[in-house]
């Protein structure tokens, strides 16, 4: 299940909303939790009684849209780790390990490409795909 971090609404001495990121829950309940510290930053009044609703609901809506990004760009890590795995895993074994070590010598491995992300294909190894696959007998 897709996890992301709610938002909780403080609100400072100064009228100001303040946000920040507790427990992991679903995106649905993150998406409740921006919709009702929306709501609750237009009940609020400045420290002298001055309405400062639009600059909270606007400070909160910018917090909101962070947390959407956010979540995008980890559905978009997990998909492309998926087929970064996928990608390594349909390469034959030798050629496989003849990159995780060549790898080794910049402090990298395998692994940590796939946990960014990064297919066999990715320019980034491509000298050393190249090189393994020719170093390798048919």
């Amino acid at each position: 299940m897709k996890r992301s971090a709610i938002l909780i609404l403080f609100l400072s001495l100064a009228g100001a909303p303040y946000v920040f990121t507790s427990e992991l829950v679903t995106p649905a309940q993150a998406q409740d939790a921006c919709a009702r510290a929306l709501m609750m930053a237009g009940e609020t009044r400045g420290r002298f009684g001055q309405p400062n609703e639009e600059r909270q609901k606007r400070m909160l809506e910018e917090e909101c849209q962070n947390l959407r990004l956010e979540d995008k760009n980890r559905q978009l890590l997990a998909q492309n780790r998926i087929a970064a795995r996928s990608a390594w895993n349909g390469m034959r074994q030798p050629v496989r390990e003849c990159i995780d070590k060549k790898l080794e010598y910049d402090g990298r491995s395998v692994e940590q490409l796939i946990s960014a992300g990064i297919p066999p294909s990715d320019e980034a190894i491509k000298d050393y795909r190249v090189q393994c696959v020719m170093a390798l007998p048919q």
